[in-house]
């Protein structure tokens, strides 16, 4: 019984070492102005795409536009993440890829609920 707890007690200690070292909450400011950033330059995607000719596409036009709406789609994806009330920052290290990932959206929806709780 006692290793049991030791056991326990030193993998909580393990993960909140990872914590520490993999996963951090992007402050307010910072995440304000990416956010800004980043609704500009979809706006200079989603002027790009707009001002692109109609009619018969060549080859190299239907590349440039496959590459701005891809582009665009990436931009819009990160403001859509960026526009949550909480946001973790998680390194990508391949060793812990996936505890990083899921770790970080956890702590991000027990930050949030935390906040909203407080409120």
């Amino acid at each position: 019984r006692e290793w049991m707890e030791t056991h326990r007690a030193r993998q909580q200690q393990d993960q909140a070492d990872m914590r520490a070292q993999y996963l951090h909450e992007m402050n307010e400011e910072e995440r304000v102005e990416l956010l800004q950033k980043l609704k500009e330059l979809q706006s200079e995607k989603t002027r790009a795409l707009q001002s692109m000719p109609f009619g018969r596409d060549s080859i190299s036009q239907k590349t440039r536009k496959d590459s701005l709406d891809k582009e665009l789609k990436q931009v819009e994806d990160a403001i859509a993440k960026l526009g949550k009330e909480v946001v973790y920052v998680y390194k990508d290290d391949p060793s812990c890829r996936n505890w990083c990932k899921s770790t970080a959206q956890a702590e991000a929806e027990a930050t949030a609920l935390n906040r909203r709780s407080t409120k």
